[in-house]
């Protein structure tokens, strides 16, 4: 327990600025309880292992001889002075990620956006805006790839959708790799593909590629009345992002092309697709495939720290005081400094064990020296969507948002919120991938899932690499390898290219 409450105390450093969700609501945060879980990591029997993280981040050897309670308070000390001075910085949002200010990475990628990263590698877009019915206004973005078109005709591309998890963009299908650039076609013929990118690899494969944004996120932070800046515009959760933003998209593109679509999700952006196909049972009608990368339709049994953070009766007692988004105050000061901070050799042991502890990744399949591109593309998401996981946790599959009981009489006509009703989906090509280290998409978990949708499971691929976890989709060294080069097999092999 104790990296949960050292996960606390740097929700609670960050977050200062959040409004209560009452005003009568006060509670001494900086001090009663980041306190207390200061006390209580100090006094943790593991302080020890925290100790030598930080001993190896910061240069000590081990055959020095360093008091752990003495240099755990140091050090955490030294990053509360941090934090107090990241605080007085002024919050700049959007964008979340600036373009072009290469003074605090070496990377270019670090702090590329979507149409950064697409035009680097040669490609071109465009920009399309899809207003929901709630109002909000969502980026859409088309990656255009000349040589296809030329060789199969615009009209003849086949549509796939990719659908990105929680605290992420579009950038995160694109920024595995430095060197996946357009691959001109040869006599009209592609050449053999390969790629840890999947929006690229699909491109270069001759596919319709199209990247969602959530509402809330650096490119979906526009509505048609509400304010960004108010907390009214961030009272929403993964209900609304499934059952407004994905079938928004899924209708713009369904118009504007004519066909069925593929849709590919991850993580929790499989979570919107399964939750819209179960409500909205004629969304299979326009979708001729659905793959799930790390598919979460149960969440009962979520492994790791991430797992603990989320029994934590105190964590999501300290979640349920506030409205807004999350994280709070990650602006653009704070966002370089720490992909600096990850970029620093000597310092990455930090940035991949907090990458691990939260998501999970094999650290022997992930490109290092990409840290600091990994870390500046942490987005955000609505501190009730956040809330929305320690529900889900709780009652092990996915209900819709739970109010209070006369609030969920008034919405869903009960007291208890429904059950996602996966018996509903009608669609007949969903093909799970998933891996058996997997600490979010559980193998527990995944198993309910498998048993849920019976013969509505087309292909059921368990990666082969034993280690596998819920990251390396999209920062494994070897995603191309493990995972990419199967779906585009099965896009080749299983697709239909036929119209509405």
């Amino acid at each position: 327990m104790y990296f949960v409450k050292l996960i606390l105390i740097v929700f609670l450093w960050i977050e200062i600025d959040c409004k209560p969700r009452s005003s009568n609501s006060t509670l001494p945060l900086t001090n009663e309880i980041l306190n207390r879980l200061y006390t209580e990591v100090l006094e943790s029997d593991n302080a020890d292992l925290v100790t030598d993280l930080l001993a190896n981040a910061f240069g000590h050897h081990q055959s020095q001889q360093v008091d752990p309670l003495s240099q755990l308070s140091s050090s955490l000390n030294t990053l509360n002075n941090l934090a107090s001075t990241l605080s007085s910085f002024k919050t700049v949002t959007p964008p979340m990620k600036p373009s072009n200010d290469s003074n605090w990475s070496d990377d270019p990628d670090a702090n590329r956006t979507t149409q950064e990263f697409i035009l680097s590698r040669g490609f071109s877009y465009e920009d399309h805006y899809v207003t929901t019915k709630d109002g909000y206004i969502l980026h859409l973005f088309r990656i255009i790839n000349p040589y296809a078109e030329h060789a199969l005709g615009a009209d003849n591309l086949h549509p796939v959708l990719l659908q990105h998890g929680l605290f992420a963009t579009s950038s995160v299908w694109m920024l595995n790799s430095f060197d996946e650039k357009i691959i001109p076609w040869v006599h009209e013929q592609k050449s053999e593909m390969k790629g840890n990118s999947l929006a690229f690899l699909l491109s270069n494969s001759g596919y319709d590629v199209w990247l969602a944004n959530n509402r809330g996120n650096s490119y979906s932070q526009n509505h048609t009345t509400l304010d960004p800046e108010d907390d009214e515009f961030w009272d929403f959760t993964i209900d609304d992002m499934a059952m407004q933003d994905t079938s928004a998209v899924i209708d713009y593109i369904r118009y504007l092309t004519d066909k069925k679509i593929t849709v590919i999700g991850h993580s929790f952006g499989t979570t919107q697709v399964l939750a819209l196909l179960s409500f909205a049972p004629h969304y299979s009608y326009y979708i001729d495939m659905f793959i799930a990368l790390g598919p979460i339709g149960y969440f009962g049994n979520v492994k790791g720290p991430f797992g603990k953070l989320l029994d934590s009766s105190l964590a999501l007692d300290i979640v349920g005081l506030y409205d807004g988004k999350f994280p709070p105050k990650i602006d653009r000061t704070i966002k370089n400094i720490f992909t600096s901070f990850c970029e620093n050799p000597s310092l990455r042991v930090i940035c991949t064990a907090v990458f691990d502890m939260i998501g999970g990744m094999n650290p022997d399949k992930i490109d290092e020296s990409r840290l600091g591109v990994y870390f500046n593309n942490i987005d955000y998401v609505s501190m009730k969507t956040v809330e929305h996981l320690f529900q889900a946790k709780e009652s092990n599959i996915w209900r819709l948002f739970d109010h209070d009981e006369d609030t969920n009489n008034d919405l869903y006509g009960y007291e208890t919120p429904p059950k996602y009703p996966y018996s509903n989906i009608d669609l007949d090509k969903i093909i799970l991938i998933s891996g058996l280290n997997d600490r979010i998409a559980s193998t527990d978990d995944v198993q309910q899932l498998r048993k849920k949708l019976k013969s509505k499971i087309f292909h059921d691929y368990i990666v082969s690499d034993k280690r596998w976890n819920h990251f390396d989709y999209i920062y494994g060294i070897d995603a191309g390898e493990q995972v990419n080069n199967y779906i585009v097999n099965v896009l080749t092999k299983y697709v239909e290219h036929y119209p509405l």
